[in-house]
C-alpha cells in the first residue's frame, strides 16, 4: 500500500509539474520488485533453474526496460512527448 501511494503521490506532482502522468509507467516498478522477489526466493532455495526459467524472471529482473522510461523523467520529458517528435 505504501508504494501504491508513493507513486500514485509522485505521478500526481509530475503531472502538476509537467502536464504528464506517469502512473503507467511507475507500475513496471512492481514488476521489477515482484521479479527481485522470485530471484531472491530461487537463490535462497538453492535451486539452479534450467535457462528458459532462469530467463523468464531474469529478462524483468535486468531492469533495462523500466530505467529507459524513468531516465525520461529524469530529463523532464514524458515518453510520449519523445516520441511524437
Amino acid at each position: 500500500m505504501a508504494l501504491y501511494n508513493m507513486t500514485n503521490e509522485i505521478s500526481c506532482k509530475f503531472y502538476q509539474k509537467h502536464g504528464w502522468y506517469p502512473l503507467h509507467s511507475f507500475k513496471k516498478w512492481g514488476i521489477l520488485c515482484n521479479a527481485f522477489l522470485a530471484e531472491a526466493k530461487r537463490f535462497k532455495s538453492g535451486h539452479l533453474p534450467k535457462a528458459e526459467d532462469y530467463l523468464k524472471i531474469g529478462i524483468v529482473s535486468s531492469g533495462v526496460s523500466v530505467m529507459m522510461v524513468h531516465r525520461f523523467f529524469l530529463l523532464g520529458q514524458g515518453t510520449t512527448k519523445v516520441w511524437s517528435h
